[in-house]
């Protein structure tokens, strides 16, 4: 929504010298997109994040805002990913019949979901020739004419880059006298994706991704290069622990525990990754959630879907506006009735007005500002990169360039309000009152609460969430909203649907310590699973094993605790500690080293 993305798209365009063919080739006509960057034409949701995609704009979260027939499509398609993730191919193969049908002759992005689930229904049947054909069905679609050859002449965006690679890899299972060309195929693709300018998270994804499927391809063929592969691996690997990532994670550890193992003097080494691997396992099985550290892409498909009908509805029942003072000199209120019912799929141009008087662009943002211009969101991410390394004088400066180049929207000065707030608290330049302060001035930039609400029905932003969380660490309530109330409802109703996974965990990790504070461990243990199950179901291993340290940190704090000594805590301490040393958390690993040996001393064998 909004019109901010057909000037994004034309000015990344322009940056990375990337002509209208070849930013359209496969996805719509050259005179289309012209249209698009002139705004004269609305694309589809998916067609516009396909093009961000190929420009390397895709943002940390898929956070979408849909109306209507849009709407209930994505719905669909996320029921078909569960079907894939839960392997239930029966069920798959009954609805993928039915998606052809609906599927336009020109409609090149759906008809590559449609050939991606028939590809994988094949696989899940070994029967890789028609897995073959599934998937150069759906590299055709976008990429005709591609080759070994011709690689290098294409703009390809991660999920483009997915469907080659399982051609590739169906190509070798299918036809083995083909293999040393899949081979060659898998080199030249790993090496265009790390030339490439896809936005981190999905660029870690689709190497790591990439990297196992090329390990099964050449696995014990005459052409394979043992030193090259794990070259290979050790880049993968080091890409997700700077996104904070495990995509594919397990592979790559199997992949070096197997090199090690055939490698002379390489018995320690293997022992690391064999036991990184044991961590990864039990962390898996503590939280109960399946492991999605396996060869997989699905992340590629995950967003959080928001029906904008609802949406309206919920945020003028925030602000307490009856529809005739939101319909005012706007719309008639028979078609905001109609629109929050999600009768009518109504032009932007009514939309749009609607939005602004309840404080909301048609635009999610959570790390990015609304905006148009391409520099903004590339300092945002330097911001942040600052910010993380503690290098608040980088991150003033840079905040203070965002503060001249952004658009004054209220979203956007409610974030600049935040971020400086949050600066000047951290580098201690203004006390708890004055942080508190300005939070409540950032917060009035979108809304001004006045009353007690109906936690179900309501809508906020995740920076109004953000918002009112930070205030939660300065004082417990603000005003009349009871934030720990508020936070559970959210999520005992609809388990959080509507919030990225990191600030779900963040949530719930924040309702965990607070149930702890009031001595309610069972309830603290609860919310603290909660945040380690959404932690890995968002491929954030490494944010989770802060979560499970978190769940036994009161049975490691002191050397007298009884229930320390089990082989239950020790198991989440071994993981804990594995997990830090991985990352290089050094003073969290030497801390619970001490833990593991003082439990070693005093259990004796079984923790041998």
């Amino acid at each position: 929504m909004g019109d901010y993305y057909y000037k994004l798209i034309r000015s990344m365009r322009i940056d990375k010298k990337v002509s209208q063919k070849q930013l359209s080739n496969g996805l719509c006509s050259v005179s289309m997109l012209s249209y698009i960057e002139k705004g004269e034409k609305v694309p589809s949701i998916e067609l516009r994040q396909r093009l961000l995609d190929r420009l390397g704009g895709s943002f940390q979260n898929n956070i979408s805002i849909f109306k209507g027939k849009e709407y209930i499509d994505k719905k669909e398609k996320s029921y078909f990913i569960s079907l894939v993730k839960g392997s239930n191919w029966d069920e798959l193969k009954n609805h993928n019949e039915t998606i052809q049908e609906k599927i336009k002759d020109t409609d090149s992005i759906n008809s590559q979901f449609y050939y991606d689930m028939l590809g994988l229904i094949h696989i899940s049947e070994e029967n890789y020739q028609k897995a073959m054909k599934a998937y150069k069905q759906a590299v055709d679609c976008t990429m005709k004419g591609i080759s070994l050859v011709t690689l290098n002449q294409f703009l390809l965006s991660p999920i483009e880059y997915y469907y080659l690679i399982m051609y590739y890899f169906c190509l070798a299972e299918a036809m083995p006298e083909e293999g040393k060309l899949a081979c060659d195929s898998m080199q030249a693709i790993l090496e265009n994706i790390d030339r490439s300018d896809i936005a981190e998270t999905k660029k870690c994804g689709i190497y790591s991704f990439a990297i196992e499927k090329y390990y099964e391809i050449v696995n014990d063929k005459e052409w394979f290069n043992i030193i090259l592969l794990n070259n290979k691996v050790d880049v993968a690997i080091s890409m997700l622990v700077r996104a904070n990532r495990t995509f594919n994670l397990m592979g790559l550890l199997k992949i070096k525990a197997f090199i090690y193992d055939g490698m002379k003097g390489g018995e320690k080494e293997k022992k690391i990754y064999d036991d990184r691997i044991e961590a990864l396992e039990e962390i898996y099985r503590i939280a109960g959630v399946r492991n999605n550290t396996n060869c997989n892409m699905h992340f590629l498909y995950d967003e959080v879907l928001i029906d904008i009908s609802d949406m309206i509805r919920k945020r003028r029942i925030l602000l307490g506006y009856t529809q005739n003072q939101l319909a005012a000199e706007i719309c008639s209120v028979k078609t905001l009735r109609r629109i929050e019912q999600g009768i009518v799929n109504s032009q932007y141009a009514v939309i749009e007005p609607l939005l602004q008087r309840l404080g909301l662009s048609g635009e999610r943002q959570y790390d990015n500002f609304i905006t148009d211009d391409w520099e903004v969101l590339r300092t945002t991410h330097e911001y942040r990169v600052a910010l993380r390394a503690g290098d608040y004088i980088q991150a003033k400066y840079l905040l203070t360039f965002l503060g001249e180049k952004v658009e004054k929207l209220p979203q956007n000065v409610q974030i600049l309000k935040m971020e400086k707030a949050y600066l000047e608290y951290n580098t201690k330049e203004i006390n708890r009152d004055e942080y508190l302060v300005l939070l409540d001035e950032a917060l009035r930039e979108t809304f001004e609460l006045t009353e007690v609400i109906d936690y179900t029905e309501v809508f906020f932003t995740e920076k109004e969430i953000e918002c009112l969380f930070d205030m939660t660490l300065v004082t417990d309530k603000y005003k009349n909203l009871d934030l720990k109330d508020f936070f559970i409802v959210l999520f005992n109703e609809n388990n959080g649907k509507n919030l990225s996974k990191g600030l779900q965990a963040l949530i719930l990790r924040w309702l965990s310590d607070k149930y702890e504070k009031e001595r309610n461990f069972v309830l603290s243990d609860k919310y603290a699973k909660k945040a380690l199950q959404v932690d890995l179901e968002n491929n954030k291993i490494w944010t989770a094993y802060k979560s499970l340290y978190d769940m036994v940190w009161n049975s490691v704090k002191s050397d007298n605790e009884k229930d320390m000594f089990s082989a239950e805590i020790y198991s989440k301490i071994f993981v804990c500690y594995i997990l830090a040393e991985f990352i290089k958390d050094d003073q969290s690993a030497e801390f619970l080293k001490n833990k593991l040996n003082i439990i070693c001393m005093r259990k004796g064998d079984w923790t041998n």
